[in-house]
């Protein structure tokens, strides 16, 4: 896994352009920790902050009101595609946050983009921010 996370990742601090989790496709469990993670906060600015899943979760998540809060906070909900198939990726280029090794291995071939893996709570906290931030309490050791 750490190596894995050292290998993928092209930054770890300064400004971040975009989130993406979920690839291929959050969970349902996921979509409400993502929810917990942002209550009461915002996306800073204008930052793209997305979450993939399947149209069957994105029905879950509603009728459990995280589709509400995720919206309500800057993340946008996307169901059955991935966000590094170009007709789909709007707004993504740049630096780029992400809870997924698959996306961290295929947006760069795809897309304007470097990316930096990241736990669920580090995404939300740099989208927060529009900066890389790196949990203290993750101990990474190769």
């Amino acid at each position: 896994m750490v190596a894995a996370r050292c290998e993928m990742t092209g930054f770890d601090n300064g400004p971040t352009n975009a989130v993406v989790v979920g690839t291929p496709h959050a969970p349902l469990w996921e979509v409400g920790r993502l929810a917990e993670l942002i209550e009461g906060r915002r996306v800073k600015g204008e930052m793209p902050f997305s979450i993939q899943m399947n149209r069957f979760v994105l029905e879950g998540a509603r009728e459990k009101g995280w589709i509400d809060t995720l919206t309500r906070t800057g993340v946008t909900p996307v169901a059955d595609t991935c966000l590094y198939w170009r007709p789909v990726a709007h707004g993504l280029n740049g630096r780029v946050m992400t809870n997924s090794g698959k996306y961290a291995y295929y947006a760069p071939g795809e897309l304007p983009v470097e990316t930096a893996i990241a736990s669920l709570r580090e995404c939300v906290e740099s989208a927060v921010r529009s900066e890389v931030w790196r949990d203290p309490d993750l101990v990474l050791e190769a």
